[in-house]
């Protein structure tokens, strides 16, 4: 895993944070990663029949971590950061392990079917997104679980929040701190 993050920081910091699309600030470390994905396996049932969604998906990472360290059958993702998404396709050799990333915004993508498990680091993710990955998840038949990573929803419960974006009513499992390039989410 250790060498995933190596690679996937040198092709980042080469394509520098965000391409001036998505307004991304950074990217969560492994062992945050790690921790939001080991919860969803043990609270949400994560595992080798499962397909992650990550909206955002820039290079992957999380796909990647998912299918690698979680064992998940598959993993898709949405970025509008089309020089990020290419590259994160040539980035595993077993083209059946590879995540599928559609170079589109979360408002362009019509179903989240037939994924069981979402994921958005979506500080960068405007409201219209939110929104639209709310419907979309709602929608979504086969969908069993959500994890965001953001800065604290001040003023109004996380579960709340994501109600007023359209995700329907969830329960909120947890919630703990991540690390990002070296700053605290």
């Amino acid at each position: 895993m250790e060498a995933l993050y190596s690679v996937m920081q040198g092709l980042e910091s080469r394509l520098g944070g965000g391409e001036g699309i998505e307004g991304i600030y950074g990217s969560i470390t492994a062992t945050g990663m790690h921790k939001v994905l080991e919860c969803m396996r043990h609270n949400c049932g994560l595992g080798s029949s499962s397909t992650l969604v990550d909206i955002g998906a820039g290079l992957g990472r999380p796909l990647l971590h998912a299918l690698l360290l979680q064992g998940a059958a598959g993993s898709s993702g949405s970025s509008k950061a089309t020089a990020k998404g290419s590259r994160a396709k040539g980035l595993l050799q077993q083209p059946h392990s590879r995540p599928i990333i559609t170079c589109a915004s979360i408002e362009q993508i019509a179903s989240l079917e037939p994924c069981s498990h979402a994921y958005s680091f979506w500080e960068g993710v405007p409201l219209s997104g939110k929104q639209a990955f709310g419907r979309l998840f709602a929608q979504a038949r086969s969908m069993k679980a959500v994890a965001v990573v953001q800065r604290a929803m001040r003023g109004v419960p996380p579960e709340a929040h994501m109600a007023q974006l359209g995700f329907g009513p969830l329960l909120l499992i947890k919630a703990f701190p991540v690390n990002m390039s070296g700053a605290a989410l």
